[in-house]
């Protein structure tokens, strides 16, 4: 619709009584490009593929439901349907997934399904990282949604975010985790003395 050489914006450009003018591809577009520059399928891949098989049949989400009601430890209640058209329910789906890290993870064994990086904690790391990060990205795409929004007041909040990852990179280096709180949580759980 809008593409570089057959769309509005290459019929436009391509007309020379058409005045010059700039275009932006959106934010969450290029987004979508960056994270799929990243290898992320060692995480993404298991993941989507129990909320999958959890989701999908109905069976299995009812059993899963009511595991999570047995246990009863605050849990939120279900995990949501991932959805590969829209990628931002990437950040949602994960986030719920850590939060019911646990309780999938004895589902999954319930079903004598195997699934060794569940039991991983460098996967687990990873998994809390990815979160942490898919977070901060929900949260700078909200802040580029909606009506009335200025270019000058988004292109600052695009140049604070990249400020915000250069202060992340520099806390990550010294070992505080004050602005990933999964990864805080899951590096707790490893220097925690385990239980003979």
């Amino acid at each position: 619709m809008i593409g570089s050489v057959n769309g509005l914006m290459g019929l436009c450009k391509a007309d020379q009584t058409f005045p010059e003018f700039w275009n932006f591809h959106c934010i969450s577009h290029r987004e979508q490009l960056v994270s799929k520059s990243f290898n992320l399928d060692n995480v993404m891949k298991p993941v989507m593929e129990i909320v999958n098989y959890i989701r999908t049949h109905a069976l299995n989400h009812r059993q899963f439901r009511n595991l999570i009601a047995e246990l009863d430890q605050g849990l939120p209640g279900d995990l949501p349907l991932h959805c590969t058209v829209r990628w931002l329910s990437k950040g949602k789906v994960l986030s719920r997934f850590f939060e019911l890290l646990d309780a999938v993870k004895l589902f999954m064994e319930e079903k004598d399904k195997d699934y060794p990086e569940l039991s991983d904690l460098e996967w687990i790391i990873d998994l809390a990282f990815l979160v942490d990060m898919l977070c901060h990205l929900d949260r700078l795409n909200l802040t580029l949604q909606g009506k009335l929004k200025m270019l000058p007041d988004l292109v600052q909040s695009v140049f604070a975010f990249v400020n915000k990852l250069k202060l992340f990179k520099a806390h990550i280096q010294k070992g505080r985790f004050n602005a990933f709180s999964h990864s805080a949580k899951s590096q707790r759980a490893i220097h925690q003395p385990r239980p003979e």
